[in-house]
């Protein structure tokens, strides 16, 4: 208790001095010695937020560890001249080079001041508008998430103590509304809700409404009038929180944490108009006191982990698959919302039931990613980089959330009911006076009103007796309709059976017939099906005697096609032979001339002679034989003996 007091003394004197949300000239104020590295927030992100009301999303570089420095490697490269964006280098993956951009970029030396200003303050102001805010830090375990949001330091105050000094600020500086704080602080721990302000309650449920949304039935909410008793309560809260020591982080978070600040705005003051439209309300009955509802949770969601890495084991690495199984249902959850798929599946986890209405619900969310500027983590940075960039594509439909002030009106009831209560007692008495006064008139009134009663009654009971008289005239004739109705029925009922006995002849004979009918198709089915097996059995004959004609042509048209070629060749050899013959021939001639040059003598007997012998020639005559050789060239030999024997002769003499 004596270090919590100190603290929060501490925080106190802190906040009053560094953190104070305007500083005497009217513009944010700034812890000293805390240089802000990026620009400082204009009104243009103010109007993009409100012009499309999405998810907005602030990335943060946690500060290079000693580790780090050492390995002298970084993922991440920064462009002055671009605040909104970064790339990620990873020289092993497929894609080398990433470029993302988000809403803000917040490099290693970015304060939390500059954290606040950015995304968390714009939030604060619309819950005290009347809206519902959320802040949520995601990232993998060490990033720097509950530094960010819980860390109550005064060095380096995070973000649910600014918020809450925030709130406390504006609503003592409002006079023309009164405001009322509630906070709740709860943790999610392996898929339990357990109340941290109450840790007996180890078991709550999530309920909705549709008064309420989504809410935590069972928490302890308690009111709180000022930052201290705010920082009291997280400094309880923290105590009962599960933490353990990791490979990767020695004070690492084992449940998500979620902190619940709920602030009623009461108006203080009213203008004419508002006034005569109360008045005429309350003449009319109706209650038109309402208050303005917001809502702020604030998320500090467990780190994912690789066990590989953590070196979790027995309950550390039950507690990281419970954790990774929780935010993988988260990130379904923004997919969907993303896509706007029709089926979000919110009921898979507790933590997405509990953050239904921050994801496209009824709130104003602001996403805080924390990542390490390492080069061992590229591929955890890689997923929470695109996390942050599906989580831009959820879009919110926020409204203000205005409600009756049922203390008011429990009070205006209360007094309203006073005054009947009065009214009443006094309106008693006056009637017991007027009673015993108009007592003996009454009894009169009534004697007088009994006896013309009675002749009343006494008329309508001779109406009454006619009118029973002319109703048994006419039973008597519905009571001869109804017998003659029966005669009829009787003769229907008896026509009826003769059309049933007709009916089951004409079913039999139609049966008769249809099952005639049934053998004659049977009979023309089964002949068909010879008629077509004979006319299949012929078909196939004609078939094979095709093919065997059609091979025997082809037979044929082969043996033509060689007798052609044979013809082709005898052609040949008969020129060859003829040209044989002429060189033949000519020899002669030569020789004839020849014998006639040496033998003068002979020459006038010689012409004659041969002249007879070449008449006596045959012919040369073309001769194909039966084995188809050569033609065969005959003539007869015996001239041309004798004409050597002449020649023989001739050359002796």
């Amino acid at each position: 208790n004596k270090q919590i007091a100190k603290l929060n003394v501490m925080s106190k004197n802190a906040l009053k001095s560094n953190f104070s949300p305007l500083n005497s000239e009217g513009s944010p104020s700034r812890i000293p010695n805390s240089p802000i590295v990026t620009p400082s927030i204009n009104s243009n992100d103010n109007n993009d937020r409100t012009a499309n009301d999405r998810v907005k999303v602030i990335l943060r570089v946690r500060p290079p560890t000693a580790n780090d420095e050492r390995k002298r490697t970084s993922p991440l490269e920064f462009d002055p001249a671009k605040p909104n964006k970064l790339v990620l280098h990873r020289p092993d993956a497929p894609v080398t080079h990433t470029e993302f951009e988000f809403d803000r970029v917040l490099p290693p030396g970015a304060t939390q001041q500059d954290v606040y200003l950015s995304g968390v303050k714009d939030v604060v102001d619309d819950v005290l508008k009347g809206y519902n805010g959320t802040v949520m830090a995601y990232g993998q375990t060490g990033a720097g998430k509950t530094y960010t949001l819980g860390n109550i330091q005064p060095q380096a105050i995070g973000m649910i103590p600014r918020c809450a000094a925030e709130i406390f600020y504006q609503a003592s500086n409002d006079p023309f509304h009164t405001y009322s704080v509630s906070m709740s602080y709860i943790q999610i721990y392996m898929e339990l809700i357990q109340d941290l302000l109450n840790p007996q309650s180890d078991n709550l449920v999530i309920r909705e409404d549709s008064g309420n949304g989504v809410f935590v039935a069972g928490v302890q909410e308690v009111p709180v009038s000022s930052l201290e008793e705010c920082l009291h309560y997280l400094a309880v809260g923290e105590q009962n929180r599960a933490f353990a020591f990791t490979h990767l982080n020695a004070h690492s978070s084992r449940s998500h944490a979620v902190v619940m600040l709920t602030v009623v705005k009461r108006r203080r003051y009213l203008t004419p108009a508002e006034k005569q439209a109360e008045k005429k309300a309350e003449r009319e009955g109706v209650s038109t006191h309402k208050v303005k509802v917001g809502k702020l949770y604030l998320v500090d969601l467990a780190g994912s982990e690789r066990l590989k890495k953590s070196k979790s084991v027995g309950q550390r690495a039950t507690e990281a698959r419970s954790i990774n199984l929780s935010l993988t249902t988260l990130g379904m959850c923004i997919s969907a919302r993303a896509m706007d798929d029709k089926h979000v599946p919110f009921r898979d986890s507790k933590l997405t039931r509990l953050l239904q209405e921050s994801l496209g619900g009824n709130a104003k969310t602001t996403l805080l990613v924390n990542v390490a500027s390492a080069q061992e983590h590229a591929d955890e940075t890689m997923q929470s980089l695109s996390f942050a960039s599906r989580a831009m594509c959820v879009k919110n439909k926020p409204v203000v959330n205005e409600r009756v002030d049922y203390k008011i009106l429990h009070a205006e009831l209360q007094s309203r009911m006073d005054k009947e209560n009065d009214r009443a007692s006094h309106l008693e008495v006056a009637l017991s006076k007027k009673e015993e006064a108009l007592d003996d008139a009454m009894q009169a009134a009534v004697a007088n009103e009994k006896a013309r009663f009675e002749a009343i009654i006494a008329a309508l009971q001779r109406e009454n007796e006619q009118r029973v008289a002319h109703m048994h005239s006419e039973m008597e004739g519905v009571r001869e309709l109804a017998a003659h109705e029966q005669a009829h029925r009787n003769s229907l009922e008896k026509r009826i059976k003769e059309l049933e006995v007709e009916k089951a002849n004409m079913a039999e004979k139609h049966y008769n017939h249809v099952a005639m009918l049934n053998a004659q198709i049977a009979d023309l089915l089964e002949r068909q099906a010879e008629e077509a097996t004979a006319h299949r059995q012929a078909a196939q004959a004609a078939a094979l005697e095709m093919a065997s004609a059609e091979a025997t042509m082809a037979q044929k048209e082969a043996e033509n096609e060689r007798l052609r070629n044979e013809m082709g060749k005898m052609q040949q050899e008969m020129g060859v032979l003829a040209s044989a013959h002429k060189s033949t021939l000519a020899a002669l001639a030569k020789l004839r001339q020849s014998l006639e040059a040496a033998m003068p003598d002979a020459a006038a007997a010689a012409p004659t002679v041969d002249r007879q012998r070449s008449s006596d020639l045959p012919p040369l005559t073309y001769r194909p034989d039966q084995s188809r050789r050569a033609p065969v060239l005959r003539q007869s030999s015996e001239p041309v003996r004798s004409s050597a024997a002449a020649a023989a002769a001739a050359a002796a003499a």
